[in-house]
Protein backbone atom coordinates (compact mmCIF):
# COMPACT_ATOMS: atom_id res chain seq x y z
CA UNK A 1 0.00 0.00 0.00
CA UNK A 2 1.81 2.96 -1.11
CA UNK A 3 1.14 6.75 1.39
CA UNK A 4 -1.22 8.16 -1.06
CA UNK A 5 -3.51 5.45 -0.69
CA UNK A 6 -4.84 7.84 2.10
CA UNK A 7 -5.15 10.89 -0.36
CA UNK A 8 -6.54 8.48 -3.47
CA UNK A 9 -4.18 10.19 -5.79
CA UNK A 10 -0.31 10.53 -5.13
CA UNK A 11 0.92 13.86 -6.99
CA UNK A 12 4.04 15.15 -8.14
CA UNK A 13 4.09 18.74 -6.54
CA UNK A 14 2.04 20.50 -4.04
CA UNK A 15 1.32 24.69 -4.94
CA UNK A 16 0.55 27.45 -2.78
CA UNK A 17 -0.42 30.38 -4.78
CA UNK A 18 0.73 28.41 -7.82
CA UNK A 19 4.42 28.03 -6.83
CA UNK A 20 6.24 25.07 -4.39
CA UNK A 21 7.51 28.01 -2.35
CA UNK A 22 6.58 31.58 -1.67
CA UNK A 23 7.03 34.67 0.10
CA UNK A 24 4.83 36.35 2.66
CA UNK A 25 5.45 39.98 2.49
CA UNK A 26 5.47 41.71 6.21
CA UNK A 27 8.42 43.89 8.39
CA UNK A 28 10.03 42.09 11.37
CA UNK A 29 7.81 41.85 14.49
CA UNK A 30 4.30 43.13 12.18
CA UNK A 31 1.35 40.99 13.23
CA UNK A 32 -0.20 39.26 10.01
CA UNK A 33 -3.16 38.39 9.07
CA UNK A 34 -3.34 35.18 6.70
CA UNK A 35 -6.15 33.80 4.56
CA UNK A 36 -5.58 29.80 4.45
CA UNK A 37 -7.74 28.74 1.76
CA UNK A 38 -7.80 24.66 1.17
CA UNK A 39 -8.35 24.92 -3.28
CA UNK A 40 -7.02 21.22 -3.70
CA UNK A 41 -9.10 18.86 -5.81
CA UNK A 42 -8.34 15.75 -3.49
CA UNK A 43 -5.70 16.93 -0.83
CA UNK A 44 -6.18 17.39 3.45
CA UNK A 45 -3.65 19.35 4.87
CA UNK A 46 -1.64 20.06 7.91
CA UNK A 47 -0.58 23.36 8.53
CA UNK A 48 2.36 24.68 10.81
CA UNK A 49 3.94 27.55 11.41
CA UNK A 50 7.96 27.45 12.96
CA UNK A 51 7.59 30.75 14.11
CA UNK A 52 5.31 29.25 16.70
CA UNK A 53 1.66 28.67 17.18
CA UNK A 54 -1.15 30.16 15.04
CA UNK A 55 -4.18 32.16 16.26
CA UNK A 56 -7.43 31.25 14.51
CA UNK A 57 -9.37 34.10 13.71
CA UNK A 58 -12.39 33.44 11.06
CA UNK A 59 -13.54 29.32 9.40
CA UNK A 60 -14.89 29.81 6.26
CA UNK A 61 -15.43 33.62 6.34
CA UNK A 62 -17.35 34.08 9.88
CA UNK A 63 -15.05 35.13 12.89
CA UNK A 64 -14.43 32.97 15.83
CA UNK A 65 -13.18 33.73 18.98
CA UNK A 66 -9.37 33.93 18.44
CA UNK A 67 -7.87 30.31 19.80
CA UNK A 68 -3.99 29.31 18.80
CA UNK A 69 -3.40 26.03 17.54
CA UNK A 70 -0.06 24.32 16.88
CA UNK A 71 -1.18 23.03 13.92
CA UNK A 72 -4.21 22.85 11.93
CA UNK A 73 -6.21 20.25 9.66
CA UNK A 74 -7.31 21.38 6.83
CA UNK A 75 -10.27 20.01 4.90
CA UNK A 76 -10.58 20.28 1.35
CA UNK A 77 -12.56 23.56 0.12
CA UNK A 78 -12.05 24.95 4.31
CA UNK A 79 -10.66 28.64 5.24
CA UNK A 80 -9.13 29.69 7.91
CA UNK A 81 -8.07 33.36 8.78
CA UNK A 82 -4.96 32.97 11.20
CA UNK A 83 -2.95 35.66 12.76
CA UNK A 84 1.19 35.28 13.00
CA UNK A 85 3.44 37.37 14.19
CA UNK A 86 6.80 37.85 12.07
CA UNK A 87 10.06 37.18 14.04
CA UNK A 88 12.75 40.12 14.90
CA UNK A 89 15.14 37.84 12.57
CA UNK A 90 15.73 35.01 10.63
CA UNK A 91 13.50 33.08 7.61
CA UNK A 92 10.68 31.70 9.13
CA UNK A 93 8.53 28.87 7.12
CA UNK A 94 4.74 28.40 7.08
CA UNK A 95 4.54 24.56 5.72
CA UNK A 96 1.57 22.63 4.35
CA UNK A 97 1.87 19.27 4.26
CA UNK A 98 -0.01 17.03 2.57
CA UNK A 99 -2.01 14.30 4.58
CA UNK A 100 -0.64 11.40 2.97
CA UNK A 101 2.87 12.92 3.97
CA UNK A 102 3.89 12.59 0.16
CA UNK A 103 5.24 16.34 0.24
CA UNK A 104 4.45 19.82 1.20
CA UNK A 105 4.63 23.33 0.03
CA UNK A 106 6.20 26.58 1.77
CA UNK A 107 5.52 29.92 2.51
CA UNK A 108 8.35 31.73 4.02
CA UNK A 109 8.24 35.08 5.90
CA UNK A 110 11.23 37.42 6.89
CA UNK A 111 15.01 37.23 5.95
CA UNK A 112 18.13 35.41 7.09
CA UNK A 113 18.71 31.88 8.87
CA UNK A 114 16.28 29.15 8.15
CA UNK A 115 14.13 28.29 10.67
CA UNK A 116 11.82 25.13 8.89
CA UNK A 117 8.50 24.01 10.20
CA UNK A 118 7.80 20.05 10.75
CA UNK A 119 6.09 17.68 8.97
CA UNK A 120 3.78 15.26 11.00
CA UNK A 121 4.35 11.82 11.20
CA UNK A 122 3.74 9.60 8.14
CA UNK A 123 0.96 8.19 8.40
CA UNK A 124 0.62 4.30 9.80
CA UNK A 125 -1.30 2.86 6.51
CA UNK A 126 -1.29 -0.83 8.00
CA UNK A 127 -2.80 0.05 10.93
CA UNK A 128 -6.27 1.64 12.40
CA UNK A 129 -4.54 2.93 15.71
CA UNK A 130 -5.02 6.57 13.97
CA UNK A 131 -8.51 6.70 13.12
CA UNK A 132 -9.34 4.85 16.23
CA UNK A 133 -7.91 7.35 18.26
CA UNK A 134 -9.20 10.10 16.48
CA UNK A 135 -12.73 8.81 17.02
CA UNK A 136 -12.35 8.19 20.56
CA UNK A 137 -10.47 11.80 21.43
CA UNK A 138 -13.29 13.25 19.60
CA UNK A 139 -15.87 11.96 22.42
CA UNK A 140 -13.70 13.29 25.39
CA UNK A 141 -15.09 16.49 27.37
CA UNK A 142 -11.21 18.43 26.63
CA UNK A 143 -12.37 20.50 23.74
CA UNK A 144 -8.60 20.08 22.93
CA UNK A 145 -8.48 16.32 23.19
CA UNK A 146 -8.66 15.58 19.28
CA UNK A 147 -5.73 18.23 18.76
CA UNK A 148 -3.08 16.32 21.41
CA UNK A 149 -2.44 13.85 18.80
CA UNK A 150 0.50 14.10 16.59
CA UNK A 151 -1.51 14.08 13.46
CA UNK A 152 -4.70 15.92 14.68
CA UNK A 153 -8.18 16.64 13.59
CA UNK A 154 -10.20 19.13 12.72
CA UNK A 155 -9.98 22.26 15.80
CA UNK A 156 -14.03 22.23 15.16
CA UNK A 157 -14.86 22.08 19.24
CA UNK A 158 -12.29 24.79 20.18
CA UNK A 159 -14.53 27.41 17.34
CA UNK A 160 -16.60 29.62 19.42
CA UNK A 161 -19.01 32.12 17.10
CA UNK A 162 -18.15 35.74 18.13
CA UNK A 163 -22.20 35.78 18.58
CA UNK A 164 -25.34 33.76 19.79
CA UNK A 165 -25.79 31.72 16.35
CA UNK A 166 -28.78 29.90 17.74
CA UNK A 167 -31.87 29.36 14.96
CA UNK A 168 -35.17 30.43 15.56
CA UNK A 169 -36.81 28.81 18.10
CA UNK A 170 -40.20 28.78 16.85
CA UNK A 171 -39.48 27.26 13.37
CA UNK A 172 -40.13 23.80 12.23
CA UNK A 173 -37.27 21.16 13.00
CA UNK A 174 -36.37 18.11 10.60
CA UNK A 175 -33.82 15.89 11.56
CA UNK A 176 -32.29 13.69 8.43
CA UNK A 177 -29.59 10.86 8.63
CA UNK A 178 -27.74 10.55 5.62
CA UNK A 179 -24.74 8.06 5.71
CA UNK A 180 -21.30 8.40 3.67
CA UNK A 181 -20.74 5.04 1.87
CA UNK A 182 -18.39 4.08 -0.96
CA UNK A 183 -16.35 1.38 -2.22
CA UNK A 184 -12.44 2.05 -2.50
CA UNK A 185 -12.13 -1.35 -4.56
CA UNK A 186 -14.41 0.30 -7.54
CA UNK A 187 -13.86 3.91 -6.79
CA UNK A 188 -17.84 4.33 -6.02
CA UNK A 189 -18.79 6.98 -3.86
CA UNK A 190 -22.59 7.39 -2.63
CA UNK A 191 -25.04 8.61 -0.15
CA UNK A 192 -27.31 6.09 1.62
CA UNK A 193 -25.56 3.59 -0.88
CA UNK A 194 -27.13 5.57 -3.74
CA UNK A 195 -25.14 7.86 -6.17
CA UNK A 196 -26.83 10.65 -7.22
CA UNK A 197 -27.88 9.82 -10.54
CA UNK A 198 -29.87 6.92 -8.58
CA UNK A 199 -31.01 9.43 -5.62
CA UNK A 200 -30.64 12.99 -7.09
CA UNK A 201 -33.08 15.47 -4.30
CA UNK A 202 -33.31 15.82 -0.52
CA UNK A 203 -36.65 17.70 -0.22
CA UNK A 204 -36.65 20.63 2.11
CA UNK A 205 -39.10 22.90 3.11
CA UNK A 206 -38.72 26.84 3.13
CA UNK A 207 -38.63 28.25 6.42
CA UNK A 208 -38.10 24.96 8.82
CA UNK A 209 -34.40 23.82 10.58
CA UNK A 210 -32.64 20.87 8.68
CA UNK A 211 -30.82 19.08 11.35
CA UNK A 212 -28.27 16.68 9.41
CA UNK A 213 -26.83 13.76 10.61
CA UNK A 214 -23.77 12.58 8.88
CA UNK A 215 -21.96 9.31 9.64
CA UNK A 216 -18.76 8.06 7.85
CA UNK A 217 -19.24 4.38 7.01
CA UNK A 218 -16.19 4.70 4.82
CA UNK A 219 -12.24 4.55 5.75
CA UNK A 220 -11.67 8.39 4.11
CA UNK A 221 -12.07 11.67 5.74
CA UNK A 222 -14.89 13.35 3.29
CA UNK A 223 -15.26 17.12 3.39
CA UNK A 224 -19.08 18.09 3.10
CA UNK A 225 -20.01 21.73 1.53
CA UNK A 226 -23.54 23.04 1.20
CA UNK A 227 -23.77 25.83 -1.09
CA UNK A 228 -25.64 28.70 -0.60
CA UNK A 229 -26.21 28.33 3.40
CA UNK A 230 -24.26 28.45 6.34
CA UNK A 231 -24.30 25.74 8.78
CA UNK A 232 -23.98 25.27 12.78
CA UNK A 233 -21.44 22.75 13.52
CA UNK A 234 -22.90 21.27 16.60
CA UNK A 235 -19.83 20.23 18.54
CA UNK A 236 -20.15 21.31 22.29
CA UNK A 237 -20.27 24.99 21.95
CA UNK A 238 -23.87 25.38 22.58
CA UNK A 239 -25.29 29.06 21.34
CA UNK A 240 -22.28 29.82 19.86
CA UNK A 241 -21.58 26.85 17.36
CA UNK A 242 -19.76 27.84 14.75
CA UNK A 243 -20.98 28.96 11.13
CA UNK A 244 -19.20 26.83 8.68
CA UNK A 245 -20.10 25.50 4.69
CA UNK A 246 -17.85 22.67 4.59
CA UNK A 247 -17.12 20.11 7.62
CA UNK A 248 -14.56 17.32 7.72
CA UNK A 249 -16.19 14.40 8.68
CA UNK A 250 -13.19 11.40 9.88
CA UNK A 251 -13.33 7.89 8.91
CA UNK A 252 -15.90 6.07 11.00
CA UNK A 253 -17.22 8.82 12.63
CA UNK A 254 -20.32 11.17 12.58
CA UNK A 255 -20.97 14.99 13.00
CA UNK A 256 -24.28 16.95 13.28
CA UNK A 257 -25.09 19.97 11.77
CA UNK A 258 -27.90 22.28 11.33
CA UNK A 259 -29.42 24.99 8.94
CA UNK A 260 -32.32 27.30 8.33
CA UNK A 261 -33.73 26.77 5.13
CA UNK A 262 -34.12 30.55 3.88
CA UNK A 263 -33.56 30.33 0.11
CA UNK A 264 -35.20 28.77 -2.68
CA UNK A 265 -35.19 26.69 -5.58
CA UNK A 266 -31.38 23.93 -5.99
CA UNK A 267 -28.79 23.89 -4.17
CA UNK A 268 -25.54 21.00 -4.53
CA UNK A 269 -24.47 19.09 -1.57
CA UNK A 270 -21.46 16.53 -2.08
CA UNK A 271 -18.29 15.95 -0.99
CA UNK A 272 -15.31 18.11 -2.24
CA UNK A 273 -13.28 15.57 -2.79
CA UNK A 274 -13.55 16.36 -6.78
CA UNK A 275 -13.19 12.73 -7.46
CA UNK A 276 -15.64 11.55 -5.12
CA UNK A 277 -18.58 14.14 -6.02
CA UNK A 278 -18.37 12.96 -9.44
CA UNK A 279 -18.58 9.23 -8.77
CA UNK A 280 -21.85 9.50 -6.94
CA UNK A 281 -20.95 11.45 -3.41
CA UNK A 282 -23.59 14.36 -3.81
CA UNK A 283 -27.06 15.21 -3.60
CA UNK A 284 -29.70 18.49 -4.46
CA UNK A 285 -30.95 19.62 -1.59
CA UNK A 286 -34.39 20.69 -3.48
CA UNK A 287 -37.18 23.21 -1.81
CA UNK A 288 -40.35 21.91 -2.33
CA UNK A 289 -42.87 24.30 -3.89
CA UNK A 290 -43.45 27.87 -1.96
CA UNK A 291 -46.87 30.07 -1.65
CA UNK A 292 -47.41 31.28 -4.90
CA UNK A 293 -45.72 29.23 -7.33
CA UNK A 294 -47.95 26.67 -8.57
CA UNK A 295 -46.74 22.84 -8.92
CA UNK A 296 -44.80 22.26 -11.94
CA UNK A 297 -44.62 26.01 -12.74
CA UNK A 298 -41.05 26.03 -14.20
CA UNK A 299 -38.25 29.08 -13.23
CA UNK A 300 -35.57 31.11 -14.61
CA UNK A 301 -34.21 31.64 -11.90
CA UNK A 302 -30.47 30.46 -12.02
CA UNK A 303 -30.45 28.48 -9.43
CA UNK A 304 -32.94 26.26 -10.57
CA UNK A 305 -31.16 23.52 -12.95
CA UNK A 306 -31.08 20.57 -14.44
CA UNK A 307 -28.30 17.57 -12.99
CA UNK A 308 -26.52 17.86 -16.04
CA UNK A 309 -23.38 15.65 -15.55
CA UNK A 310 -24.32 14.34 -12.85
CA UNK A 311 -28.17 12.99 -14.27
CA UNK A 312 -25.92 9.39 -14.85
CA UNK A 313 -23.64 7.27 -13.32
CA UNK A 314 -20.30 8.67 -14.65
CA UNK A 315 -18.75 5.80 -17.05
CA UNK A 316 -14.58 4.83 -17.43
CA UNK A 317 -12.87 2.84 -19.82
CA UNK A 318 -9.97 0.75 -18.61
CA UNK A 319 -8.28 -2.23 -19.08
CA UNK A 320 -4.89 -4.63 -19.11
CA UNK A 321 -2.52 -6.53 -21.65
CA UNK A 322 -0.06 -9.32 -21.06
CA UNK A 323 1.33 -10.26 -24.31
CA UNK A 324 4.30 -12.97 -23.54
CA UNK A 325 6.63 -15.50 -25.83
CA UNK A 326 3.89 -18.29 -25.15
CA UNK A 327 0.27 -17.04 -24.70
CA UNK A 328 -1.18 -13.66 -24.45
CA UNK A 329 -4.68 -12.46 -21.83
CA UNK A 330 -6.31 -9.61 -21.35
CA UNK A 331 -9.10 -7.72 -20.42
CA UNK A 332 -11.27 -4.51 -21.39
CA UNK A 333 -13.85 -2.84 -19.14
CA UNK A 334 -16.24 -0.03 -19.69
CA UNK A 335 -17.81 0.25 -16.67
CA UNK A 336 -20.45 2.75 -14.06
CA UNK A 337 -21.24 2.68 -10.65
CA UNK A 338 -23.20 -0.92 -11.08
CA UNK A 339 -22.68 -2.18 -14.84
CA UNK A 340 -20.07 -3.47 -16.58
CA UNK A 341 -19.48 -4.45 -20.55
CA UNK A 342 -16.60 -6.70 -20.39
CA UNK A 343 -14.52 -8.40 -22.99
CA UNK A 344 -11.88 -11.13 -21.50
CA UNK A 345 -9.50 -13.05 -23.48
CA UNK A 346 -6.77 -15.36 -23.45
CA UNK A 347 -4.85 -16.42 -26.94
CA UNK A 348 -2.30 -19.44 -26.66
CA UNK A 349 0.56 -20.54 -29.23
CA UNK A 350 2.96 -22.16 -27.19
CA UNK A 351 3.49 -26.34 -27.33
CA UNK A 352 -0.03 -26.32 -29.55
CA UNK A 353 -0.06 -27.27 -33.11
CA UNK A 354 -2.92 -24.33 -34.08
CA UNK A 355 -3.00 -21.55 -32.29
CA UNK A 356 -5.90 -21.26 -30.02
CA UNK A 357 -8.37 -18.22 -28.35
CA UNK A 358 -10.95 -18.40 -26.08
CA UNK A 359 -12.90 -14.84 -25.61
CA UNK A 360 -16.08 -13.64 -23.16
CA UNK A 361 -17.95 -10.90 -23.84
CA UNK A 362 -20.38 -9.85 -21.17
CA UNK A 363 -22.52 -7.49 -19.44
CA UNK A 364 -21.67 -7.57 -15.10
CA UNK A 365 -24.06 -6.32 -12.50
CA UNK A 366 -22.05 -5.51 -10.02
CA UNK A 367 -23.73 -6.06 -6.09
CA UNK A 368 -21.16 -5.27 -3.97
CA UNK A 369 -17.26 -5.94 -3.25
CA UNK A 370 -17.79 -9.73 -3.03
CA UNK A 371 -20.31 -10.50 -5.53
CA UNK A 372 -21.03 -10.21 -8.78
CA UNK A 373 -23.07 -11.86 -11.49
CA UNK A 374 -23.02 -12.21 -15.52
CA UNK A 375 -24.03 -13.23 -18.75
CA UNK A 376 -23.18 -13.21 -22.26
CA UNK A 377 -21.16 -15.20 -24.88
CA UNK A 378 -18.34 -17.22 -24.91
CA UNK A 379 -16.04 -17.78 -28.29
CA UNK A 380 -13.44 -20.55 -28.93
CA UNK A 381 -11.78 -22.53 -31.42
CA UNK A 382 -11.13 -25.16 -28.98
CA UNK A 383 -11.38 -28.78 -30.74
CA UNK A 384 -12.86 -29.86 -27.08
CA UNK A 385 -15.64 -26.77 -27.14
CA UNK A 386 -17.51 -24.84 -29.32
CA UNK A 387 -19.10 -21.15 -28.79
CA UNK A 388 -21.85 -21.00 -26.22
CA UNK A 389 -24.01 -18.55 -24.10
CA UNK A 390 -22.60 -18.40 -20.65
CA UNK A 391 -24.46 -16.85 -17.07
CA UNK A 392 -22.45 -17.07 -13.63
CA UNK A 393 -20.85 -15.21 -10.84
CA UNK A 394 -18.06 -13.96 -9.15
CA UNK A 395 -17.63 -14.59 -5.24
CA UNK A 396 -14.59 -13.32 -2.82
CA UNK A 397 -13.69 -15.97 -0.59
CA UNK A 398 -11.62 -15.25 2.56
CA UNK A 399 -8.16 -14.66 2.61
CA UNK A 400 -9.01 -12.86 -1.05
CA UNK A 401 -9.50 -16.21 -2.96
CA UNK A 402 -11.40 -15.12 -5.98
CA UNK A 403 -14.10 -17.91 -7.07
CA UNK A 404 -16.04 -17.46 -10.23
CA UNK A 405 -19.28 -20.09 -11.12
CA UNK A 406 -20.70 -20.35 -14.68
CA UNK A 407 -22.86 -22.81 -16.58
CA UNK A 408 -23.23 -22.70 -20.43
CA UNK A 409 -25.66 -23.22 -22.61
CA UNK A 410 -24.19 -26.96 -23.73
CA UNK A 411 -24.75 -27.88 -20.43
CA UNK A 412 -20.92 -27.35 -19.05
CA UNK A 413 -19.98 -25.96 -15.92
CA UNK A 414 -16.68 -24.06 -15.37
CA UNK A 415 -15.62 -23.48 -12.29
CA UNK A 416 -12.47 -20.79 -11.09
CA UNK A 417 -10.50 -20.19 -7.79
CA UNK A 418 -7.25 -17.35 -8.08
CA UNK A 419 -5.50 -15.74 -5.94
CA UNK A 420 -2.74 -13.11 -5.95
CA UNK A 421 -0.67 -11.96 -3.85
CA UNK A 422 1.60 -8.78 -3.53
CA UNK A 423 5.07 -9.13 -2.18
CA UNK A 424 6.36 -6.05 -2.48
CA UNK A 425 5.18 -2.50 -3.78
CA UNK A 426 6.85 -3.68 -7.25
CA UNK A 427 6.41 -7.72 -7.06
CA UNK A 428 3.39 -9.18 -7.32
CA UNK A 429 2.80 -13.82 -7.80
CA UNK A 430 -0.20 -15.18 -8.72
CA UNK A 431 -2.01 -18.47 -9.64
CA UNK A 432 -5.61 -19.69 -11.04
CA UNK A 433 -6.78 -23.10 -11.10
CA UNK A 434 -10.01 -23.74 -13.12
CA UNK A 435 -12.42 -27.22 -14.03
CA UNK A 436 -14.40 -27.22 -16.97
CA UNK A 437 -16.92 -30.36 -17.54
CA UNK A 438 -15.87 -30.00 -21.46
CA UNK A 439 -12.45 -29.30 -20.97
CA UNK A 440 -11.82 -30.53 -17.81
CA UNK A 441 -8.46 -29.23 -15.75
CA UNK A 442 -6.59 -26.31 -16.90
CA UNK A 443 -3.79 -24.38 -14.36
CA UNK A 444 -1.39 -21.13 -14.49
CA UNK A 445 0.88 -19.38 -12.38
CA UNK A 446 2.67 -16.21 -12.53
CA UNK A 447 4.69 -13.06 -11.55
CA UNK A 448 4.83 -9.76 -12.28
CA UNK A 449 7.15 -7.05 -11.47
CA UNK A 450 6.03 -3.31 -11.92
CA UNK A 451 8.21 -0.71 -13.55
CA UNK A 452 6.11 2.32 -14.06
CA UNK A 453 2.30 2.76 -13.46
CA UNK A 454 1.45 1.42 -16.87
CA UNK A 455 4.17 -1.27 -17.95
CA UNK A 456 5.21 -4.49 -15.92
CA UNK A 457 7.28 -7.00 -16.83
CA UNK A 458 5.81 -11.04 -16.39
CA UNK A 459 6.08 -14.23 -16.37
CA UNK A 460 3.65 -17.50 -16.37
CA UNK A 461 3.32 -21.11 -16.33
CA UNK A 462 0.10 -22.52 -17.99
CA UNK A 463 -0.79 -25.85 -18.58
CA UNK A 464 -1.59 -26.06 -21.90
CA UNK A 465 1.19 -23.72 -23.35
CA UNK A 466 4.13 -24.07 -21.44
CA UNK A 467 6.03 -21.45 -20.01
CA UNK A 468 7.19 -17.99 -21.17
CA UNK A 469 7.66 -14.17 -20.32
CA UNK A 470 6.57 -10.82 -21.96
CA UNK A 471 5.51 -7.40 -20.84
CA UNK A 472 1.86 -6.93 -19.37
CA UNK A 473 0.54 -3.27 -20.15
CA UNK A 474 -2.44 -1.21 -18.12
CA UNK A 475 -4.50 1.57 -19.74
Amino acid sequence: MNAMDVSDVGYDAFLINGQRETQIEGRPGERVRLRLINAAAATYFYVQSSTGPMTIVAADGPAVQPVKVDRLFMAIAETYDVMITIPASGLWELRATAQDGSGHASAFMGEGDLHPASNPPRPEVYKMDEMLNLALEEQEDDPRASLRLPRPGSPYRLLRALEDTTLPSKLPRRKITLNLTGDMTRYVWSFNGKTIAQDPFVMIKHGEIVELELINDTMMHHPIHLHGHFFRVLSGQGARSPLKHTVDVPPMSKRTIEFEANEHHDWMFHCHILYHMMSGMARVFRYETEPGIESGQESNDAHTTSLGEHSHDMWFTWGAASVQSHMSEGQLTLMNARNDFLINWELGWGRVDDFEYEVDTLYQRYFNPNLQAFVGARLTNDPDAENRAIVGFNYRLPLLVWANVSLDSEGDARGTLAKRFQVTSHLGVFGEVQYDTGTEWEWTAGADYTLIKNLSLTTQYHSDYGFGAGVLIRF
